[in-house]
Formats: structure tokens, C-alpha cells, sequence
């Protein structure tokens, strides 16, 4: 096959070359983070709380060797409101995940102890005290040819009946390739993080239990506000009824004005269901039963932070903060629309300052939760996990 040439191909190749050799070359931006290696921290990480917290209920330093006294803390909470700081130190005491990462720690430190001691010179002693049924002794005339009784020399002991035997080694290791100390730095750098995910652990503890307290707190001042609008809804009815009663208005507007009235304890029912949920799910945070009872108070859960009043000292100029409005009188039962003529007496609105538990689980509960207990399949592994790690011990 013919090799066809093309001389002006690579004179045009060769002239575009020299003609980008001879551009100067573009600017290049430097780029906005400086590159190169990047220094390492120095010094040991804060393995300290970030903020001050309660110290948890009835918890030392170390893990726990049993089962948190939960017997003890429901006497606890069912005596007294339990405030903020005394919800987190509860379930500080009684997570789960916390008392890991205490047990993690406490291996991590038991680990870094190994690492280092193989830095340092170790001495082993070893005893064999062997009894042999007889001793084993040679016959120097055996050599010589002569009988055994014939002989002058005593027979030769080799091995005596009772051959105590003792030793002693002193090792003093030498870390030629660095290893030992690289596995001792490795330890030591796990154990720092065990530190570290304590404080993660706690944090999130902290966190779950003062959303679900604030969301208790909330729920509670829903239900202030559902009481205020069945309050209006009753004084609306009560006009209703007084100008029906004087004939200014129909009985349409009487029927309108208990439709809102109904609406107003539904929404009210509504908002205490939704107190219960949130305690339910307080108790479930703090690691107690969710049929326990539970107070809790508001005192102290508001924190100021440093160099900040309160709300209540910041008063406007020229200005006297408004008195509070005397409380309505006490009334246990629920009011409801009466016909014309009827009296209706408003509901009390609950206190912004303690949250009562006062849901009813009802008597089947107990026979239920009991079913439960004995057949669901995670509580019987749970059962025997635990038996296993008792064997283990």
C-alpha cells in the first residue's frame, strides 16, 4: 500500500510549535487557601463539659456494676415537682448509653495501661517442684565391667526422687523500630477519645432531656391558652343567652355560640392529651416508667445567660409593669353550654409553674404491659444477654 507524504502538513506542525513556544506563558491566580501541610493542634484536646451540668443521681466515676435503683428514683420523683437540673441528673444516671461510654473509657484506660507497661522491664519467677516415685541413679562399675554388687564406688544420682527447681528472668525490652511506642500512643490517643465521646454522649442526653422538659412546659401553656379561648366561648355564649333572654337576637345566635363553645373544649381536650404525650415522652428521656408518676416545676428552668437580665427586670420608661389578674375562682368540673337562663361558671386555668401527671392508664394496662413483658421477643433476648454476660462473669 502506498505511504502517502505530506511535507506541508509538518511544516505547518512544526511552525504552529515554535509559535506557542514563543508566547509567554498565562498567569496562573494563586489560590485563596494557602497550600502545604496544614500544623497539627498542639496540646491535648478539651475533654471538659462546655457548660456547667448536674452531677447525675447516685453515680460515681466509675460504670455501674448493676442495674440503675429505678425503684428508688420513682419514690423520688412521685414525693416532690422535679425541676430541670434534677430531670437531667435522673437520666444522666439512668441512660444506658451513658453507662457505656463510662465501661468504654474504663477499657480504653485499662488498654493504654497494657501498652505502656510493656515499655517497662518486667521479672518472672518460676517454680516446678517435681516428686518422682524413686530416684535414677548410674553404676560407674557398669563401665568396667564388674557386677553391681561388686563394686566399691556408690552408684552416680542423676535425677534425686525430689528435684526442686526454681527460675528467675529479668526482661528489659528494647524498642529498637519504635512499635511498643507507637502501640502505647495509639492507646492513649483511643482512650482521649473515649473522653470525647463521653462528653458527645452526655451532650445529647443533656439536649433530649431539656427538649422534652421545654416541650412539657409548652404543652402546659397551650392548654393556659385552650382554657382562655373556652373562657371566651362560654362569656360569648353568656351574652348570647342575655340577649336571647331581652330579645335582641335569634336563637341561631345562641346555637352559634355553642358550636364555638365545643370547638373550644375540643381543642382544650386536644392540648392536655398532648401534655400526656409530652410526659410520656419526658419519662421515656429520663429513663423512668411511663406509668410513674411525674410533677415537674418550672423553677430555675429558664438560665440567663451571663450579663443578661431577665425579662422581668427590663422595664419601658415612664412605665409600671402591669399587677397580675386575680386567678378565677376554683371550679373541678368542667363548665358546659347551658340553655337560656343557666348560669356558667369558666373554667380555672392551669398553673404555668407545675405540670401534674394525672393520666389514667386505666386497669388493663398493667395485665397488658405484663403480656408484653413475657412475650415479646426483645425483652427475651435482652433476658438473655444478660443471663450469658452473668456466665461470663
Amino acid at each position: 500500500m502506498p505511504v502517502l507524504r505530506t511535507p506541508w502538513l509538518v511544516a505547518a506542525l512544526l511552525a504552529t510549535a515554535s509559535a506557542w513556544s514563543q508566547q509567554e506563558p498565562l498567569p496562573v491566580k494563586p489560590p485563596d487557601v494557602p497550600t502545604g501541610v496544614v500544623p497539627l493542634p498542639q496540646g491535648p484536646p478539651n475533654t471538659a463539659p462546655q457548660s456547667s451540668l448536674p452531677a447525675p443521681a447516685q453515680l460515681s466515676t466509675r460504670s455501674l456494676a448493676w442495674s440503675p435503683d429505678l425503684s428508688a428514683v420513682k419514690g423520688f420523683v412521685s414525693k416532690q415537682p422535679v425541676t430541670l437540673q434534677q430531670a437531667v441528673a435522673i437520666a444522666l444516671y439512668t441512660n444506658r448509653n451513658f453507662s457505656a461510654a463510662i465501661a468504654n473509657l474504663q477499657q480504653a484506660e485499662g488498654r493504654t495501661g497494657e501498652a505502656r507497661a510493656e515499655l517497662n522491664p518486667s521479672i518472672t519467677f518460676n517454680g516446678n517442684v517435681p516428686y518422682y516415685d524413686k530416684a535414677t541413679t548410674f553404676d560407674t562399675s557398669a563401665l568396667s565391667g564388674g557386677g553391681i554388687g561388686n563394686s566399691s564406688a556408690p552408684p552416680f544420682v542423676v535425677l534425686p526422687q525430689f528435684n526442686p527447681v526454681f527460675t528467675a528472668a529479668l526482661t528489659l525490652p528494647i524498642d529498637l523500630f519504635g512499635a511498643t511506642r507507637s502501640a502505647a500512643s495509639q492507646a492513649q490517643l483511643n482512650e482521649v477519645a473515649a473522653r470525647i465521646d463521653i462528653n458527645r454522649v452526655r451532650n445529647q442526653v443533656v439536649y433530649d432531656v431539656k427538649s422534652a422538659f421545654f416541650n412539657v412546659l409548652r404543652a402546659q401553656a397551650q392548654v393556659a391558652v385552650a382554657t382562655d379561648n373556652v373562657n371566651n366561648a362560654l362569656a360569648r355564649l353568656d351574652d348570647a343567652n342575655k340577649n336571647y333572654q331581652a330579645g335582641t337576637n335569634s336563637r341561631f345566635d345562641i346555637i352559634t355560640a355553642q358550636r364555638d363553645v365545643a370547638d373550644a373544649q375540643q381543642s382544650l381536650i386536644v392540648a392536655k392529651a398532648q401534655v400526656s404525650v409530652n410526659l410520656a415522652a419526658l419519662k421515656n428521656t429520663m429513663g423512668l416508667d411511663i406509668a410513674s408518676h411525674l410533677d415537674i416545676s418550672s423553677q430555675g428552668a429558664v438560665q440567663q445567660p451571663e450579663g443578661v437580665q431577665p425579662p422581668s427586670a427590663v422595664q419601658t420608661a415612664g412605665k409600671s409593669p402591669e399587677e397580675p389578674q386575680p386567678a378565677a375562682p376554683v371550679d373541678k368540673t368542667n363548665a358546659s353550654p347551658k340553655e337560656p337562663g343557666g348560669k356558667i361558671v369558666p373554667l380555672t386555668p392551669p398553673s404555668l409553674q407545675n405540670v401534674s401527671d394525672d393520666f389514667d392508664f386505666g386497669l388493663e394496662y398493667r395485665h397488658l404491659l405484663d403480656e408484653a413483658l413475657h412475650n415479646r421477643p426483645e425483652i427475651l433476648e435482652a433476658e438473655a444477654q444478660v443471663s450469658a454476660q452473668h456466665k461470663g462473669l
